[in-house]
């Protein structure tokens, strides 16, 4: 899908913007991307500060019933995008080239989730800078940065202390690194790879405590606070505002907050959308011992305004009769992540789409690396647009770990049609290494301590 880039900054903050120019596009799939500035300037439209409301008004649910999560944001984006608005005219670098313009595919690291404290400072200083460093000389593009809104908006709705990410997000620029930077709206702990516990918001959980049913909840009754249940999207149950709401506010937040680095440092932003920022449901927790893989999930749409969507949507086909079934399932669960993965090539392709890749697990050696390769070329006629790698820690600066993660950077970045044989690629992996030593060893043990 092709949309005009200032539609999507419209998008993403519910604010109305109008460009001059309407003829180019910029390819996006679930992550909104902003290239570097290689044409001029276009002009966007914003809300002044003095215009801006602190918080938006309450909206109406959606008519449907059953449209679930992304027809409630599209209601919201589309009715915000056609209303009329005080604005002024601001400048941005944003340029509207293909997000893909380098030849392979660029490398991001995943920064650790602990990367800023409790109190909004940067967690680790000094082993951040070393980090940064030593990923920048081994050709790594940039990083990624969960930004947490249980930390952000932590105290209070509408106050936002953005102090670590701010400090984040220059050193990146300082070290040359590209950002990609992660709204993240569940809370922290309890999945797979959660070394740290990161709530929702403290008001929010206040009013989950008042309201149990805002959680997601199972047949039997066990209630899941990861996330916000998408039975609520669009209800002003938190404090006057819907869940969309608050998340389109903080995002207008942290736009104008960043307005300076967008297209230049921050070249990408995600949406997360629901347990670990997957659009899934919290249907196999780890936590507690509920469940443990490869087990079968269970259905999460058992509280209150679940069962309500599901008792309007089951009248209004004419089937009022309808209710929910356990279903038999194999003992044993099957997995195919290769197959699934080419699939998910094909149906980009298809859709005509950018595809990005990341890896579920943190692995350092070269079988899980070579695997990777293989899937960054599994669309014929493109690469990947890019690939973030799990995770930035001390395992990774190890000596064996960081040469064999130098080697495979080079390869990515030396594409498919590279025309230098393997051999020379890891020749010139080594000299980045004897190169990269000392910073190595400095930045593993910062991250140890």
């Amino acid at each position: 899908m092709a949309l005009n880039l200032t539609h999507q900054i419209g998008a993403l903050t519910r604010t109305p913007i109008d460009s001059g120019n309407e003829s180019t596009a910029a390819k996006i799939n679930t992550s909104i991307a902003f290239p570097r500035p290689v044409l001029s300037s276009i002009k966007c439209k914003i809300r002044t500060p003095e215009t801006s409301p602190a918080v938006t008004p309450p909206m109406s649910p959606c008519k449907s019933p059953i449209r679930g999560s992304f027809a409630c944001h599209a209601t919201a984006l589309e009715s915000a995008a056609t209303a009329a608005t005080e604005t002024e005219s601001v400048s941005y670098g944003l340029g509207l080239t293909e997000h893909k313009s380098e030849k392979g595919v660029p490398v991001y690291v995943m920064m650790p989730l602990d990367s800023v404290k409790s109190d909004n400072k940067v967690n680790r200083k000094k082993a951040m800078e070393a980090s940064m460093q030593a990923l920048k000389s081994a050709g790594v593009k940039g990083i990624m940065m969960d930004v947490w809104w249980g930390l952000v908006e932590r105290e209070k709705p509408g106050e936002y202390n953005w102090g670590g990410y701010a400090e984040l997000l220059e050193m990146a620029k300082k070290h040359g690194l590209e950002v990609q930077a992660v709204m993240s709206f569940h809370k922290c702990g309890g999945n797979v790879g959660d070394s740290v516990t990161i709530p929702l918001p403290k008001w929010v959980m206040e009013e989950m405590e008042k309201d149990q049913d805002l959680a997601y909840t199972d047949q039997w009754g066990r209630r899941n606070y990861e996330y916000l249940s998408l039975g609520v999207d669009t209800l002003p149950v938190l404090k006057g505002r819907s869940p969309v709401q608050c998340y389109a506010d903080f995002m207008r937040a942290f736009r104008d907050t960043f307005s300076h680095l967008l297209g230049d440092t921050i070249v990408e932003i995600q949406v997360g959308m629901g347990p670990a920022g997957e659009l899934r449901y919290p249907s196999y927790p780890e936590q507690d011992g509920v469940w443990r893989f490869p087990g079968i999930g269970a259905f999460q749409c058992y509280d209150k305004y679940m069962l309500s969507n599901l008792k309007a949507a089951a009248e209004a086909t004419g089937h009022p009769e309808w209710e929910m079934r356990d279903h038999e399932q194999p003992q044993d669960a099957l997995c195919a992540p290769e197959k699934l993965v080419k699939q998910v090539a094909m149906a980009t392709k298809e859709a005509g789409v950018s595809l990005a890749g990341e890896n579920a697990l943190p692995r350092y050696d070269e079988t899980a690396h070579e695997q990777i390769l293989q899937s960054a070329s599994l669309n014929m006629d493109e690469e990947m647009c890019a690939f973030t790698y799990l995770r930035m820690n001390a395992d990774l600066f190890q000596p064996d770990n960081w040469r064999r993660f130098v080697s495979f950077v080079k390869k990515m970045k030396e594409g498919k049609d590279a025309h230098k044989c393997l051999e020379q690629v890891e020749r010139e992996a080594e000299q980045f290494v004897h190169v990269t030593q000392p910073l190595v060893q400095e930045a593993a043990a910062a991250l140890v301590h």
